[in-house]
C-alpha cells in the first residue's frame, strides 16, 4: 500500500490508468492524481457527471477496402431435380405421367456495387487528449494544452448519430515525434495514425 485516498466509490471511479495515476471524483470534478506523491496532474471540471472508462482507441481509422465486399456464390451448373431418370425399358403400369419439367429460372446476379474509394494515405500521426460529448468542455480543455507553442484544437466527428468532440494536436511526421510531444505535456494521451 502506497497511499490512502478519500473519494466516493462509483462503478467507474476511482480508475487506475495505464501509467499508474488514479482518476477519482472530487465533488463535481474528477482529478488525475499520482497516488505516491499526491500530486494532481489535471482537474476535469464537471467531470463527475461523466462516465469514465479505459479504452484502447485506434482513432477511428478507415477500414481496409477488402473488408466490406458483398458475398458472392458460384452459379449453379444445373438443376438435378429437373433431369428425368434413365428408362429401364420395363413398362410402368399405373404410374402417373410425369409432368414436363418447368424451365429453371436462374436468379439475376445482384447489381454490382461500386468499389469504395481507396483509403487516403495517412498524412502523419496525431495526439488525442480527450473525446468528449460537450463541445464547450472540449474547447476549455484544448485552451490549456500547448505543444511547442502551438495550441491543441478541437475536432468534431459524428459517431452513430452523436457528435464527439476530440481534443487533438498534430500532425507529427513520425509516431516517435508524436510520443515525445505527448510526454512533454505531462497529460494522458493517445497516438494514432492519420490526421482528423
Amino acid at each position: 500500500i502506497v497511499a490512502t485516498l478519500g473519494t466516493t466509490w462509483r462503478n467507474d471511479l476511482p480508475l487506475v490508468g495505464p501509467d499508474g495515476w488514479i482518476l477519482m471524483a472530487d465533488s463535481a470534478d474528477v482529478v488525475d492524481l499520482n497516488p505516491v506523491s499526491g500530486k494532481r496532474r489535471r482537474t476535469y471540471a464537471g467531470g463527475a457527471s461523466d462516465l469514465w472508462s479505459l479504452v484502447r482507441w485506434n482513432g477511428f481509422r478507415p477500414r481496409a477496402r477488402g473488408l466490406d465486399r458483398p458475398v458472392e456464390f458460384e452459379a449453379d451448373s444445373a438443376d438435378t431435380a429437373a433431369v428425368a431418370p434413365p428408362d429401364s425399358g420395363a413398362s410402368r403400369i399405373n404410374e402417373p405421367a410425369r409432368a414436363a419439367a418447368a424451365p429453371v429460372q436462374t436468379p439475376a446476379a445482384p447489381p454490382s456495387r461500386a468499389e469504395p474509394p481507396p483509403a487516403a494515405a495517412p498524412t502523419g500521426w496525431t495526439l488525442s487528449f480527450a473525446a468528449l460529448l460537450d463541445e464547450q468542455r472540449a474547447r476549455a480543455q484544448a485552451a490549456t494544452i500547448r505543444i511547442d507553442g502551438r495550441p491543441a484544437r478541437v475536432v468534431g466527428t459524428p459517431r452513430d448519430g452523436t457528435m464527439i468532440w476530440r481534443v487533438v494536436a498534430g500532425p507529427f511526421a513520425t509516431r516517435e515525434e508524436a510520443e515525445r510531444a505527448g510526454r512533454r505535456t505531462g497529460l494522458p494521451y493517445w497516438v494514432y495514425e492519420d490526421t482528423p
